[in-house]
């Protein structure tokens, strides 16, 4: 029987090696980091009658939302979508969305932008349409 005392806690490391900077490289990380929580087995444990946690053969998944990534770019007020490492440093400003998606539908969980990418209605009207 294996124990441990209370609190207990979970510390995970994310290492992100990068092949090949093709653009976008903080979308492909959170949803590769998504895919890995998917993936791990968290154990499940009993209390005994002295209320130390006994830990049983069983096991569970995280339930996790499906996360995804969008990134645009910007030129001359024109919209590019999932630009380059190379095409990035000639855009004026680039846009990252992240969104998650249930039942209950699409949410917006991050939006970032870099240079000078102003949000105005018509930009987001396009990004939206895509």
């Amino acid at each position: 029987v294996q124990t441990c005392a209370l609190p207990i806690c979970w510390n995970i490391n994310v290492i992100q090696t990068i092949i090949s900077d093709d653009g976008a490289v903080e979308i492909a990380t959170i949803i590769g980091f998504e895919e890995a929580m998917r993936e791990m087995k968290l154990p499940l444990f009993n209390l005994d009658s002295e209320y130390n946690l006994v830990k049983t053969d069983d096991f569970r998944y995280l339930n996790l939302k499906h996360v995804f990534g969008i990134r645009f770019g910007i030129l001359d007020n024109k919209l590019y979508y999932d630009p380059t490492k190379d095409e990035e440093e000639v855009l004026d400003g680039c846009c990252t969305v992240l969104m998650s998606k249930d039942d209950e539908g699409s949410k917006l969980l991050k939006l970032s932008t870099t240079g000078t990418f102003i949000l105005t209605e018509d930009i987001i009207a396009k990004m939206t349409a895509t």
